[in-house]
């Protein structure tokens, strides 16, 4: 394996929790609203608490918290990979872009990646450097 990283967000986490936390106390009342809204947090803090980044020889692969979001494209359909800063207002989680999609759960580096049909996929990262490097490495191969 080329590379692997995992970044965790926490400011995702935090604000999930907060609003499981005013549901609890908003809605106490109402136990099914309350069991179904916490529910639906969980869910949501289950799918997007992590973002995976994987390159090998032949793909770079991405999971979002538990592993039912995912996706991989293979090196050769690679046109161009740059570093890039993603505005405030594409925000967290998955996002249409300009021809894309955007994974993201912290922060705002990223990660552009190309591909030859014209479509791009933006993948949120700590360390931007490294995954392009990383990208790179097993394109020239």
């Amino acid at each position: 394996m080329a590379y692997e990283n995992v970044q965790y967000g926490y400011s995702m986490i935090a604000v999930l929790v907060i609003v499981l936390l005013l549901v609890v106390y908003f809605v106490k009342a109402q136990p099914v609203a309350l069991y179904i809204t916490a529910f639906i947090v969980l869910a949501v803090m289950l799918n997007f608490y992590k973002l995976k980044v994987t390159v090998d020889a032949s793909s770079v692969s991405w999971e979002m918290g538990v592993g039912l979001i995912n996706g991989s494209i293979a090196v050769n359909d690679i046109k161009e990979v740059t570093v890039v800063e993603s505005r405030w207002v594409t925000g967290w989680g998955i996002r249409k872009i300009n021809n894309g999609t955007l994974y993201n759960v912290s922060g705002f580096d990223a990660v552009n990646i190309a591909l030859h049909d014209g479509s791009v996929i933006r993948l949120g990262t700590d360390k931007p450097a490294e995954l392009k490097q990383a990208i790179q490495t097993v394109k020239s191969r």
